[in-house]
């Protein structure tokens, strides 16, 4: 690993991250907070800040790194993002009572998964709430790409770094620069989430919690400021809104770029897209089918069905109704979506469309060559022959992902001694969901459980790798 790499790398974010402390303290100002909690985010900005500039100083910005650099400076970027953005929660005296409490809001945050230890959410100031929303969005296309879209004179070999943070199989480069391809999608994402939380304040939501919702869905992360969550507001209007910009953002943003900036109609043709928009469309038809009898208004039937598809599988976790009343084959549904998740490229969180298709493509077509071995069969995606190194990369995932996920359930089974609600805490988590039915808080687990479900987090953001790295011994060897 190369220190001077990732020290110089880490001043730059450090400066950056201070920057956005300021925007919670600003929203402290305007609703007249007390000074103790506006200091709360003033002083640590101040102290990173300062940290981060004396770095700058000292340290060259090295642009020699290879793809283990930049898989590490990801990881230890989140970890370092989460602990800094944990800061002003645990200074707030509510119910952060201890840092891992803190540090599990944060990583709820900026990995926009959406868990919360928070008891009372309407409780809460407005800037500590505001700055839980504003993570989900600096998190939703990933730090390091909001990183090299803002800061000049980026290495040509970013597209590394910027590969090692995205979401998917493969990594979507849409432009020569990767600080254009950065400033591109970042241009897309604000202008989606300016138009959503337009929208809802056209409705029933006042601005302050339309840019709070409004963030949530973007960031596909479903922080709240209602304890009931989109339910609060009893508003259909809301809900059709969410529901279209939760689908929205769980679309890869790629084809956005296909189709407003390349003035592209091949953006239809993503076969990726298609397997989306089937799998949601059979999930909200049979889960109609089997709630029919649940509901004396169709259209409010629609309405809820829709909501609950495009909340879980986008992984944002926004509750309108109470599914848990559903009957058992639709929470089976709904679980299936959750660890789909949404499109390579997007800001939802879950396995990715992209990787289900290759894996059920892959699996096809060993059995079609285990029954005729001398046939020869290629597997195509999006238009292209996937090679057998891709195909093993996808599977290797999985593998890994689904055995992450049992090490993760024995650990937390620990404290938690009830199968269920063991397995729930780890796969909303892990999956980038954060609840799952009715509204709920990991308050009363223990920090331990709490800790491992935080990493729990951070690993199904970051795909697995570049956190596993920091527990590699030979990642600390100097090269």
């Amino acid at each position: 690993m190369k220190k001077e790499f990732i020290l110089s790398s880490l001043a730059r974010l450090n400066m950056l991250f201070a920057g956005m402390m300021l925007f919670p303290f600003l929203v402290g100002i305007i609703y007249k907070e007390p000074l103790r909690y506006l200091l709360d985010f003033l002083i640590p900005a101040l102290i990173i800040f300062l940290s981060g500039y004396i770095l700058y100083e000292k340290i060259e910005f090295k642009k020699t790194f290879n793809t283990k650099d930049a898989l590490t400076l990801v990881a230890i970027c989140w970890l370092v993002y989460s602990i800094f953005g944990a800061i002003p929660l645990y200074l707030y005296p509510g119910d952060f009572n201890t840092f891992f409490d803190a540090f599990f809001e944060s990583v709820a945050g900026f990995s926009t998964t959406g868990a919360t230890i928070a008891r009372d959410v309407e409780s809460l100031p407005n800037s500590i709430i505001f700055w839980r929303s504003f993570a989900q969005f600096i998190g939703g296309l990933g730090i390091i790409s909001l990183t090299v879209s803002i800061l000049p004179k980026q290495s040509k070999k970013s597209t590394m770094i910027m590969k090692a943070e995205s979401v998917g199989p493969t990594f979507g480069k849409i432009t020569p620069k990767v600080a254009d391809q950065s400033k591109v999608l970042y241009t897309i994402y604000i202008s989606m989430t300016l138009i959503t939380i337009i929208l809802l304040s056209l409705g029933d939501l006042d601005l302050f919690d339309s840019i709070i919702y409004g963030l949530g869905a973007a960031g596909t992360g479903g922080f709240a400021n209602r304890d009931l969550s989109v339910g609060y507001y009893n508003s259909t209007y809301t809900e059709i809104v969410l529901a279209i910009a939760m689908f929205m953002f769980s679309i890869n943003f790629n084809i956005y770029y296909m189709a407003f900036f390349k003035r592209s109609k091949n953006f239809y043709k993503s076969e990726e897209l298609k397997w989306y928009s089937v799998m949601l469309i059979t999930s909200i038809l049979l889960i109609f089918i089997n709630t029919f009898s649940m509901y004396e208004k169709l259209g409010r039937q629609l309405v809820d069905v829709v909501f609950a598809v495009t909340s879980i599988s986008s992984t944002t976790g926004y509750v309108g109704s109470d599914t848990s009343t559903w009957p058992i084959f639709s929470r089976v549904i709904l679980v299936g979506l959750m660890y789909v998740g949404g499109m390579a490229g997007s800001t939802a969180g879950g396995l990715k469309m992209s990787r289900l298709v290759l894996l059920v493509k892959s699996s096809v077509n060993q059995f079609r060559m285990m029954i005729n071995p001398n046939r020869i069969t290629v597997v195509e995606f999006e238009h292209k022959t996937v090679d057998d190194k891709l195909q093993q990369s996808v599977m290797s995932y999985f593998i890994i992902h689904i055995l992450i996920f049992f090490i993760l359930l024995a650990i937390v089974a620990i404290d938690i001694n009830n199968f269920l609600e063991a397995f729930t805490a780890v796969a909303t988590t892990y999956n980038g969901l954060g609840q799952f039915g009715e509204a709920q808080s990991f308050y009363e687990l223990r920090e331990a459980s709490k800790f491992v479900l935080s990493i729990a987090m951070l690993l199904g953001r970051l795909e697995i790798y570049p956190l596993l790295l920091l527990f590699t011994p030979s990642t600390y060897k100097r090269i």
